[in-house]
């Protein structure tokens, strides 16, 4: 079935929830999209809420936070090894976030065979995108090969739903709510 949005920057997105693609995450689904016009293909993670969980309103305040403090900045200094989000929006118990389609997760990869050189640029554009990450003051909290994306001749860090941002108030928090010791 396919669904029809706006995101907050304006721009109509679409997706086909019947075009699963890339792993199944702890928290979304990621499907194939596109621009409404059809001119930009995209991926659309899709993160159902439970309405009234203080829990899971903080992890959605979270991740909305973490797509607004990296598109701000995307207009600093581009990031080559941090898959950048191109939009997100909740709509109604759902939080939907536009990416930039890869062609496949280090996961994928690595189930099929990835030849030795190139699991060493994996780990090097890995270690390039953490390094951007600390740049902006940002742990990850999530790294593992499905949450690598490959796009042309570059591998990116992805899903930013645990991430935390050291200068906020998300600082304090852990993923489970409490709070640091």
């Amino acid at each position: 079935m396919k669904h029809e949005f706006v995101g907050e920057l304006g721009r109509a997105w679409a997706y086909d929830d019947d075009a699963v693609i890339g792993d199944p995450g702890g928290f979304g689904e990621v499907f194939r999209g596109s621009s409404q016009d059809n001119e930009l293909p995209c991926a659309v993670k899709r993160v159902r809420l439970r309405s009234g969980d203080e829990e899971e309103r903080r992890r959605r305040d979270r991740e909305v936070a973490a797509a607004n403090f990296l598109v701000a900045s995307n207009n600093d200094r581009p990031r080559r090894h941090i898959l950048m989000p191109l939009d997100h929006c909740v709509l109604d118990d759902e939080l939907l976030i536009v990416m930039p389609l890869a062609d496949h997760s280090l996961r994928q990869s690595l189930v099929r065979g990835l030849p030795d050189h190139e699991k060493f640029v994996a780990a090097r554009h890995t270690v390039l995108g953490l390094m951007e990450l600390a740049e902006l003051a940002m742990l990850h909290h999530d790294i593992k090969p499905r949450n690598i994306l490959k796009f042309a001749s570059d591998w990116k860090l992805a899903d930013f739903g645990m991430a935390r941002l050291l200068d906020d108030e998300t600082a304090s928090f852990m993923f489970r709510g409490g709070t640091k010791p």
